[in-house]
């Protein structure tokens, strides 16, 4: 490999390295109440509105709850990761949203577009392993 080649490929190993960086110091540590995080409008929205239905679901005061996660993802389609049986779906990739509230040992997931439409899902189909973070 020559010189130049080799010195351009470090110069995006570098930049591959530091975009990854920034991605990973930009999210809220695991277990952490990301409420005081600062997120895009839409999801600080959704954020606030899912704690008041997890509140309404659990019973508990809202400043009970933790916002364990809020997340930008990529949903592979219209179902959000929470499809019901005999409903169809569109079948195009979803920019969204995850949020999972804490209640105690409880765990609420919350999963939504990027449009404003959320909704709990109490038996997510989409696990860590097949989701596709969106930053």
């Amino acid at each position: 490999m020559s010189i130049q080649k080799n010195t351009r490929f470090v110069r995006v190993v570098g930049a591959i390295c530091t975009g990854v960086a920034l991605v990973a110091c930009s999210a809220p540590a695991a277990g952490t109440d990301a409420r005081n995080v600062a997120f895009p409008p839409e999801l600080q929205k959704m954020t606030r509105e899912v704690i008041a239905d997890a509140a309404s679901r659990t019973g508990l005061a809202s400043e009970a709850l933790v916002v364990e996660r809020a997340e930008a993802v990529t949903w592979p389609d219209g179902a959000l990761g929470c499809g019901k049986p005999g409903v169809v779906y569109t079948q195009a990739l979803v920019p969204g949203y995850r949020v999972v509230i804490r209640a105690g040992e409880e765990r609420l997931s919350y999963h939504a577009n990027r449009k404003g439409y959320w909704t709990y899902c109490p038996s997510p189909s989409i696990t860590d392993d097949t989701i596709n973070p969106s930053y």
